[in-house]
């Protein structure tokens, strides 16, 4: 078969250039002249199964140049290309096959450039389901494979985000995939001739910093199974495949981390490690995610896998439109055909410039009685600094500082702050007031009241997330302890990641809350079981 594993060399080499430091897009970088080769896109569902019509995206896709222009891939769901089951009663279009040649040959005519990856989901048949037999499914894609009207499909994604888990979605066990992946990538080779040698990729594993080992465990268990299933094609997942599809929606920091990560876990067991992005992206309203941090992630993101050329060879961002779901606006486009600032980074590695938003969570306490200490949380990504002002008095601090002194004050008056973002294209709206009273002159200070109970949320069989209240705004540090270790955090930043824990055990946390003048009391314990899946 024409797979083959990486060579030492190969490795040595491939580290070395993912170890190279990568810049941060900050600000507006020059328009590229033809499309980055690695740089995608997809508009989902490309057809109605049913009637063989083109879906709006599709037609948005093919009606704007600009995306075009800079496209070297776009994913298509081959959604019903497998043909149609006769046991169940969906509409179907009988020439559907033909319907997907005439837009594949529009993509070509609008955009030569771009490859397809053409994704074979359990609705690849129209009418599957996640239990089909690997037989079957095989069946059905070398039928797709060997007809003409599919020539121009470069790659062939099996499956979709097979690692969710049995049950929801798309999600099969390690073992069951193995098989249809198996099945797929068989079918797939049997239909390649001189000249046309199409890449079998597995489907998209859905990825964060917590999962790293449980995508590695769900791969290394396919990899496994491809060797005692009984089918015989391919020895080894590597033999199988020419990549792995990953869907890392994380920040573009966090992306580079993982795949890192997980390039030097798969190259330690020999498993081909060549990423396809066949999703990533970020949704407008999510976490805090706005249309300008939207645009800023995506050039930040396209400008970090365009450094690993070799080991990414494609990534399609989700996705052009949005699909009119409250949650799932990820789109270059709004549902109302609107385009997003995301859009014109796409096309000219560039986002509009625009003021930042306000900061927010201000803290103000007194540390004696002739200072003060002012906090903020940053809500925005692309301030150049703050403003801190108190009556006519106005302190300035850079993009990266959260926490001024305001000195020389009178004792025992009370002093009010607001805090506001600044770039230069403006200003934010100042936050809410804050205000706190210096102690009398002789007053001693006091150590900080005892901060409320934690709250601790399990967010992987290993991490937590803990917050809790504080209760006097005079911290400088909290503690977080279990009687086994203590972890910190600064006295405005009342929460803590806390990772490395042991499944299938009770952890208890408390706080403690500390300034120059002392130690508060612990807070109560909160106790949580870690779960072990």
């Amino acid at each position: 078969m024409r797979r083959g594993r990486w060579r030492p060399a190969l490795r040595r080499l491939a580290v070395v250039a993912l170890l190279v430091p990568l810049a941060v897009a900050v600000g507006p970088a020059p328009a590229e002249a033809a499309a980055p080769v690695q740089k995608g896109i997809q508009f989902g569902q490309a057809l109605n199964v049913e009637n063989c019509s083109r879906n709006p995206a599709t037609i948005r896709f093919l009606a704007d140049p600009g995306v075009l222009a800079k496209t070297s891939w776009v994913r298509i769901d081959l959604r019903g290309a497998g043909g149609d089951y006769s046991d169940h009663a969906k509409p179907y279009c009988a020439t559907l096959a033909t319907a997907y040649q005439q837009l594949f040959a529009a993509i070509r005519a609008a955009a030569p450039q771009i490859q397809i990856i053409g994704l074979l989901s359990h609705d690849f048949v129209w009418g599957g389901t996640v239990g089909v037999s690997p037989q079957r499914y095989g069946d059905q894609i070398y039928a797709a494979a060997c007809d003409a009207r599919y020539l121009e499909v470069d790659v062939w994604e099996v499956w979709n985000e097979p690692n969710m888990p049995p049950g929801v979605e798309a999600g099969i066990t390690a073992q069951a995939y193995g098989d249809l992946l198996e099945a797929a990538s068989f079918a797939v080779d049997s239909c390649n001739r001189p000249g046309n040698i199409d890449k079998v990729i597995s489907g998209g594993l859905l990825a964060s910093p917590d999962t790293i080992h449980a995508v590695l465990a769900y791969l290394l268990d396919v990899d496994t199974r491809m060797g005692v299933n009984g089918i015989g094609h391919y020895a080894s997942l590597a033999e199988a495949i020419d990549g792995l599809g990953m869907h890392p929606y994380l920040s573009p920091v966090d992306m580079e981390t993982f795949l890192l990560d997980l390039y030097d876990d798969l190259l330690d067991f020999d498993v081909k490690a060549t990423f396809y992005l066949t999703e990533f992206g970020w949704a407008v309203g999510d976490g805090g995610m706005n249309e300008p941090l939207q645009c800023q992630w995506l050039i930040d993101a396209f400008s970090r896998i365009a450094q690993h050329k070799s080991e990414i060879p494609a990534a399609t961002f989700f996705t052009l439109t949005d699909f009119g779901f409250a949650d799932k606006r990820f789109g270059l486009y709004d549902d109302y055909g609107n385009a997003r600032p995301a859009r014109n980074g796409y096309i000219t590695n560039a986002c509009v410039a625009v003021p930042p938003i306000a900061p927010g969570d201000l803290q103000v306490w007194a540390t004696s009685p002739t200072s003060v200490m002012v906090s903020w949380a940053d809500r925005s990504f692309n301030e150049s600094g703050f403003l801190i002002r108190s009556g006519s008095t106005v302190q300035s601090a850079g993009g990266g500082i959260l926490a001024v002194p305001f000195v020389n004050l009178t004792p025992g008056t009370t002093h009010c702050f607001t805090v506001e973002s600044v770039n230069g294209s403006g200003s934010s709206p100042r936050s809410l007031p804050r205000c706190a009273a210096t102690p009398a002159a002789g007053t001693p200070p006091q150590p900080p009241a005892t901060p409320g109970k934690p709250v601790v949320t399990a967010t992987s069989p290993t991490s937590v997330h803990i917050t809790w209240q504080d209760n006097s705004g005079t911290a400088d540090r909290f503690w977080i302890d279990t009687t086994v270790e203590t972890h910190s955090e600064p006295g405005n930043h009342p929460w803590h990641d806390w990772n490395g824990l042991t499944p299938g055990l009770w952890t208890c946390f408390h706080i403690i809350a500390i300034n120059a003048a002392g130690y508060s009391s612990w807070s109560e314990y909160t106790c949580l079981y870690m779960p072990t899946a």
